[in-house]
């Protein structure tokens, strides 16, 4: 977040109020993961969303694009684990409207 404000020509106090208010959690991925992850967190912006329901998965045939853009094939393995983790968000996703 810090070097996106940077590019972005916020002042350095304003990065360092926001990088103190917002700490970044540092997460461990074990190196046989990496490639779906990476995959995953590339694809932030390639949800489905249906109106007021909000997200209803991921657009796969835009998770193929962005696959081959980091020089990955789609195959079977790596978009079960992309599944998985979007499964997981949908179930969050699905929680945080619930009252």
């Amino acid at each position: 977040m810090a070097e996106d404000l940077r590019r972005l020509g916020a002042p350095q106090e304003t990065i360092d109020a926001w990088t103190e208010a917002l700490p970044i959690p540092t997460v461990d991925v074990l190196p046989e993961c990496r490639p779906a992850v990476e995959l995953f967190l590339a694809c932030a912006t390639q949800w489905r969303v249906a109106g007021m329901g909000g997200a209803t998965g991921l657009d796969y045939s835009a998770v193929a694009v962005v696959a081959r853009a980091l020089g990955r094939r789609l195959g079977a393995r790596l978009l079960d684990d992309v599944q998985v983790m979007e499964a997981a968000v949908l179930s969050v996703f699905a929680a945080a409207r619930r009252p």
